[in-house]
C-alpha cells in the first residue's frame, strides 16, 4: 500500500520484502517523525528493482530511503552502495540491520542512520527525522537558495540553517526562481 500525497507533505520510501517491516517502519514514525518536519507520506517497495524504477522516475522524490538489510537477494546495503556510486545525489538512507554489529556494513553503504532489530519505534523515527535533516542540510550545502516561509501578504525572506529542524521539503520551485528550502515561520 502507498499512502497518497499530501499538500504539505515529503514522500519516503521503504524497501523490504517482508510486509510486516514495512508497516512497522511504517507505523513507528507516523504522521510526522518529529517536530518541526513536515508530515509525511509512504512510498512502499518489495523489490530493489521497484526502487530503483522509483527513483530513476524523479531522483529527487524522495526526502529519506529505509532500507531493510535482511532482503534476500538484493539487500539494502548492497543497494544503498549501488545507489551512492550510480546516482549524482542519492537520498539519505536509514538501514534497517539484523543486529548491532552489522554497524560497520551500514558505514560501507554510506548510510546516514541506523536502526538494528528489534525496530523501537522511537528509535526507528528518531533515524528518520534525522535522515530527513542531513538530506535537506546536504541540499543546502551544495548552494541551494533557502527562502523564509511568509504569509500571502508579505514577500518571503533568504533564511538561514540556524535551526535545521524550521527546514521544509519539497523543494520550492517558482517561475523564475531556483529551487530553494521553504524554512518554515
Amino acid at each position: 500500500m502507498t499512502s497518497a500525497p499530501e499538500s504539505d507533505s515529503v514522500e519516503l520510501l521503504v524497501f523490504s520484502d517482508d510486509s510486516d517491516t514495512r508497516k512497522q517502519v511504517i507505523e513507528a514514525v507516523g504522521r510526522r517523525p518529529d517536530k518541526g518536519l513536515p508530515r509525511v507520506t509512504w512510498f512502499e517497495c518489495a523489490t530493489a528493482e521497484a526502487v530503483r524504477l522509483a527513483l530513476k522516475e524523479n531522483p529527487t522524490r524522495f526526502a529519506a530511503l529505509v532500507f531493510d538489510s535482511e532482503v534476500k537477494k538484493f539487500g539494502g546495503m548492497g543497494l544503498a552502495h549501488e545507489l551512492l556510486t550510480e546516482m549524482d545525489s542519492r537520498p539519505a538512507v536509514v538501514m534497517l540491520t539484523a543486529r548491532p554489529q552489522d554497524g560497520w556494513l551500514s558505514a560501507w553503504a554510506h548510510a546516514d542512520a541506523v536502526v538494528s532489530r528489534p525496530l523501537d519505534p522511537v528509535t526507528v523515527a528518531q533515524a528518520v527525522a534525522q535522515a530527513m535533516r542531513k538530506q535537506l542540510a546536504k541540499y543546502f550545502r551544495s548552494g541551494l537558495v533557502v527562502w523564509r516561509a511568509a504569509p500571502a501578504n508579505q514577500s518571503a525572506t533568504i533564511g538561514s540553517l540556524a535551526d535545521p529542524n524550521s527546514l521544509a521539503w519539497p523543494p520550492h520551485r517558482g517561475p523564475s526562481q531556483p529551487i530553494g528550502w521553504l524554512l518554515r515561520a
